[in-house]
């Protein structure tokens, strides 16, 4: 339902015109409504033609640097080079932990 939702909404972005359609990456919180921006915006990529799909932020501390790169590489390629991203440590160390990560380690 989320994702049905999340899609429904870019897509009518779209079509209202709107540059970009942002998501964010939050964990066991109501913050945010997908696990991984990442994946959101190479489902999108597909289904839209000329919004932008933005990452606001993927959370750098949570991925292996390697993996990470290849990842945004792929999803911009799904996109048409459309990926707009958004990389930062986080700011909520209950997110966070639950990864082994403090907040001091993110940064």
């Amino acid at each position: 339902m989320v994702i049905r939702e999340a899609t429904e909404h870019a897509r009518l972005g779209e079509q209202a015109g709107f540059s970009t359609a942002w998501f964010a990456e939050h964990h066991f919180s109501n913050y945010s409504l997908t696990v991984s921006p990442m994946m959101m915006a190479a489902h999108l990529g597909p289904v839209t033609k000329t919004i932008k799909l933005g990452t606001s932020v993927v959370l750098g501390c949570l991925y292996q640097p390697a993996s990470l790169i290849v990842e945004v590489a792929f999803v911009d390629q799904m996109c048409g080079g459309r990926l707009v991203l958004g990389v930062g440590s986080g700011y909520q160390a209950q997110e966070l932990v639950r990864f082994g990560v403090t907040l001091e380690q993110s940064r």
